[in-house]
């Protein structure tokens, strides 16, 4: 069960709304038709836009965070007419912030029930106190993880 992590920013540019850069965090199998293997998602809130080289390359920046929420979503196998929830999903980490909240818990569903395998997205923040400060869209951030899955997948 070999795994691959990759890694993916979001810069403010790319943004309709501005904002600060959002960093992805992929860890997926190497074996794709695997469905035992979880896809898990890694998103850090940084504050200070990374540094790019000359060949537009990211020059990552270590900079500790904080966890913030952190969300379990797997297909739900016992689907049935009663029970019509595509995905079973659970906070392991909970947040009073919504946004954060709902985007994690949108990405994590959306991915487990495209992929058909299970999913963690974490959220962490390099300065937690601006948490609140987030100006990206929902859609954009979450059309974005899933078209930087996409890209892995194909």
């Amino acid at each position: 069960m070999a795994t691959r992590t990759i890694t993916h920013y979001i810069t403010p540019e790319d943004s309709p709304l501005g904002g600060t850069s959002l960093e992805i965090i992929a860890t997926i199998g190497k074996d794709l038709s695997s469905k035992k293997i979880p896809i898990s998602l890694t998103i850090c809130y940084q504050k200070d836009k990374p540094e790019i080289d000359e060949q537009g390359k990211v020059i990552s920046k270590t900079q500790s965070s904080t966890l913030q929420y952190y969300h379990y979503s797997i297909p739900n196998k016992l689907r049935n007419r009663k029970n019509n929830e595509f995905v079973i999903g659970i906070p392991l980490l909970d947040t009073n912030n919504d946004w954060v909240r709902d985007i994690s818990r949108k990405l994590a569903d959306a991915t487990a029930k495209k992929y058909e395998v299970p999913c963690y997205v974490s959220w962490s923040t390099t300065k937690p106190s601006d948490v609140t400060s987030i100006s990206m869209d929902q859609m954009f951030v979450l059309r974005n993880c899933i078209n930087f899955i996409n890209t892995l997948y194909n």
